[in-house]
């Protein structure tokens, strides 16, 4: 029992100490980097203010304006100069891409409303994408603004219109 014992006692130290077959480097080690840039995260803020003067059961002309939105830019405004802003509800309205049909809460009627850069802002291009439009800013200043208008002549029901447009960073 005692050669057992001994057997036993020497099989398991030659194990634990590592009597097994060894291992290492083989030949040239070769290395490699990389650069981990982390950049600031980018905000955006986007508000939509309806106009004041709005009247129901008069007729408003086509291009009149209904509401205005403004986009704001934080972080690296100069490498991304470009927005998207884009209806999330209502129909679209095949002749122009960057409209939709609307239809009042609660009721039938509708309205066509189009979105459109703001008159006269010579730093922004507008460019018509699917379901809205992108402003490009050729001196990135980082504030946005473009118009919600009218489509077409309206006499309109009065009633509430509700109209949702997402804004976004955008590459042309």
């Amino acid at each position: 029992m005692k050669k057992y014992a001994l057997s036993v006692l020497t099989m398991t130290m030659a194990l634990s100490s590592g009597m097994v077959a060894a291992t290492g480097p083989v030949g040239e080690a070769q290395s490699a980097t990389a650069n981990l840039i982390f950049t600031a995260p980018s905000g955006i803020a986007h508000d939509v203010t309806p106009s004041a003067t709005l009247a129901a059961n008069t007729l408003l002309y086509s291009l009149t304006p209904v509401a205005t939105g403004v986009v704001t830019l934080s972080g690296d405004v100069a490498s991304h100069p470009t927005v998207a802003v884009t209806f999330t509800n209502g129909t679209q309205n095949w002749i122009h891409r960057n409209s939709r049909i609307i239809t009042r809460q609660g009721g039938e009627e509708t309205i066509t409303v189009r979105l459109y850069e703001t008159y006269g802002d010579q730093n922004t291009a507008m460019s018509i994408i699917d379901d809205g439009i992108a402003l490009n800013q050729t001196n990135p200043t980082g504030t946005f603004t473009y118009q919600l208008q009218l489509d077409g002549a309206h006499t309109v029901v009065a009633g509430t219109y509700p109209v949702h447009l997402n804004a976004q960073r955008w590459e042309l």
